[in-house]
């Protein structure tokens, strides 16, 4: 198939891939962070002077104040440095920037596919800078500050492969600028300060060289880096020290602290001068984020499940999810019935159902329901709190540049709407309208991948959205949407960690059977050929003679011939499935990658078998009594990798 201009495919396996929604959709964010950028154009440069010009070129605002260039310090091999289109925050101005790396400055827009890219380019710690530091290089740009200036500014961010795993050790590679003169040391006599950088006017909010030991403002973590291949940056800084006019000299230093090994990088850009009312105040040294960042807005398109539905005609009266009910409630789970849909889609009993918000958070009593020895963080249930919290550690604001689109999913992914009743497309034109920027970026769980394979596949969409990713999109359905539906085997809702089923089986399968989104679950007719076929009946007693594996045909006959279940529902799956399986973008220019779950176990088949069931028609066991066996059907979920939901072959597709 070709969904994809850009194709992605990343696997998550067991240490990958926590069993709760959050812990899902956290990994999903980690590597949403490691999409390449693609319209990046890394050029490596010279290790001469005519490489240092074109470096420094890249990274000065106004070309009138540059005067030259070169390296006063470069190691003896490979190519380090270079300059680069749109990647991560950059460029700030214009359209390239600067990038300096202790390895190979190609590796820098390649993605995040390794946790340890490196290249040693032999450079031996120098005399006058310590024996310490390896791979040393400091650019030297001659400046001329103009006659009306008193501030020279830059921006940059630093990125290192050796991000988190050596945070607080001995390697800790650094980045530093300096005017006028370069006197930064690394000794290992320095217990407390492994790098002296008196002069060093981009410190970070400690007064230290920026490195991975980072910390507040300036600190590190492993979303910023998006699109690099590195395991972590600082956001979008800048520096500034006072200058006066006339002709300067600018150094800036990148060095690998302790080793060669890993790799670490500098993007730098937009240097230039600028006249402040009070350079003591407006003007002061040391790193600072960045106000007012221009992000592409990203929007969070849930899973099943993951928006709260409430009666909008009942003021907002919850109906999904209410899980303090489906912990207290032992019975039928009555409260449930009111989620049913009528033959034409609409709710039962004239309730007005909207979906408010997406399930945060969810907190529940457990007292006496839970044994006494699981812990009262257990009260929690997570959805996508820790999503939102991630992306907000990362500098993104809720409203400002990250919104979500919650959504009625018991219905078709066409007609998916938010409370106001905005289709994803409408979403994203009112972001647009509201934010000024051109496009945005959408992250899809599970069924959300669905809704937002229909929303692009329109004319409507086109020039719209950049990027997309989606975590574990049964792109065929899956096998537990026929295990819910036909057998009620697999539990909707379990606790946290602990094998008890909150919600009852058989009120989820009567549900489920009025929820068009819910049938979107089966397995598609093209699942067979991708996963195998979803049901196997092993053994030869039916009574209509049907045996062995069971193909798209024969098992949807089982669900048709079965009066209990929706034809039309499941014709509707059907037809569904065979014009979005092969979707094709209305833009092809929309980069698109999808995070697979993969290692573990996950329901791919069905088997029905035989079994003999006994009992005692006189005397005991041990009176020698007789006893007389009927043949019982039975059902069991045969596991293979996947996500815990959706096979790992669904969501490849």
């Amino acid at each position: 198939m070709n969904l994809q201009n850009s194709d992605g495919v990343k696997k998550l396996g067991k240490q990958g891939m926590m069993l709760t929604l959050a812990g899902i959709f956290a990994a999903l964010l980690i590597l949403y962070a490691a999409i390449p950028a693609f319209a990046n154009t890394i050029v490596p440069i010279s290790n001469d002077n005519a490489g240092a010009g074109a470096l420094a070129e890249a990274m000065v605002k106004a070309p009138a104040t540059l005067q030259g260039a070169k390296f006063k310090t470069i190691p003896p091999y490979g190519t380090p440095h270079g300059t680069s289109g749109a990647l991560s925050y950059f460029p700030t101005d214009g359209e390239d920037f600067g990038i300096m790396t202790t390895g190979n400055v190609s590796f820098a827009g390649t993605g995040n596919t390794s946790g340890g890219a490196g290249v040693n380019l032999g450079g031996r710690p120098l005399p006058e800078r310590g024996i310490t530091a390896h791979d040393v290089s400091v650019l030297e740009l001659d400046l001329l500050a103009p006659t009306d200036s008193d501030c020279l500014r830059l921006d940059f961010a630093f990125y290192s492969e050796e991000y988190p795993e050596y945070v607080n050790s001995f390697y800790n590679d650094a980045f530093i600028a300096e005017l006028d003169r370069t006197t930064w040391t690394s000794t290992p006599d320095q217990v407390d300060d492994q790098i002296r950088d008196p002069d060093n006017f981009a410190f970070d909010s400690n007064g230290e060289v920026v490195s991975i030991n980072s910390t507040g403002s300036t600190s590190m973590n492993d979303i910023n880096p998006g699109g690099t291949t590195y395991d972590g940056s600082t956001v979008l800084l800048e520096a500034a020290t006072k200058v006066s006019p006339g002709e300067h000299k600018l150094y800036l230093s990148i060095f690998d602290q302790g080793d060669g090994v890993l790799d670490s990088a500098a993007f730098v850009d937009n240097i230039r001068f600028e006249k402040v009312r009070d350079p003591n105040a407006g003007c002061k040294p040391g790193a600072q984020p960045v106000e007012g960042v221009k992000r592409t807005p990203l929007i969070i398109v849930p899973g099943a499940g993951g928006s709260i539905l409430v009666d909008a005609a009942d003021n907002d009266r919850e109906l999904w999810m209410r899980l303090q009910e489906l912990y207290d409630n032992t019975g039928e789970d009555e409260h449930l019935r009111e989620l049913k849909l009528d033959q034409y889609g609409n709710s039962q009993g004239g309730s007005d159902v909207r979906a408010k918000d997406l399930v945060r958070q969810v907190s529940v009593n457990l007292t006496g329901v839970l044994p006494d020895f699981i812990p009262d963080y257990y009260k929690d249930y997570d959805g996508y709190i820790t999503t939102i919290e991630t992306l907000e550690v990362a500098g993104y604001e809720e409203g400002k540049d990250l919104f979500v689109f919650p959504y009625d999913f018991r219905k078709g992914v066409e007609d998916a709407r938010d409370y106001e009743g905005k289709s994803l497309n409408r979403k994203i034109q009112d972001i647009i309208d509201e934010t000024g920027s051109p496009q945005v970026d959408i992250v899809a769980h599970s069924m959300g991948g669905l809704v937002t394979r229909d929303a692009l596949s329109k004319p409507e969409s086109v020039g719209k959205v950049r990027k997309v990713l989606t975590l574990g999109t049964p792109v065929l359905g899956a096998t537990k949407g026929l295990d819910i539906l036909q057998y009620q085997m697999p539990c909707f809702v379990e606790t946290p960690y602990v094998p008890v089923c909150l919600s009852n089986k058989a009120t989820t399968q009567e549900i489920m059977d009025t929820f068009p989104g819910g049938h979107l679950l089966l397995p598609s007719p093209n699942y067979d050929a991708a996963e195998g076929p979803p049901l196997v009946i092993d053994h030869d007693g039916r009574a209509d003679s049907r045996t062995g594996e069971q193909d798209y045909d024969e098992w949807s006959a089982i669900l048709h011939e079965d009066p209990a279940r929706n034809d039309a529902l499941i014709e509707y799956a059907k037809e569904f499935h065979e014009a979005n399986d092969d979707l094709q973008l209305a833009d092809p220019s929309v980069q698109f990658a999808r995070v697979v779950g993969d290692g573990v176990d996950t329901p791919v088949q069905i088997r029905e078998y035989e079994y003999p069931e006994c009992y005692y028609v006189s005397g005991t066991p041990t009176s020698g009594g007789t006893y007389e066996c009927e043949s019982k059907i039975g059902y069991e979920i045969l596991k293979g990798n996947g996500d815990v939901t959706v096979p790992r072959h669904s969501a490849m597709t």
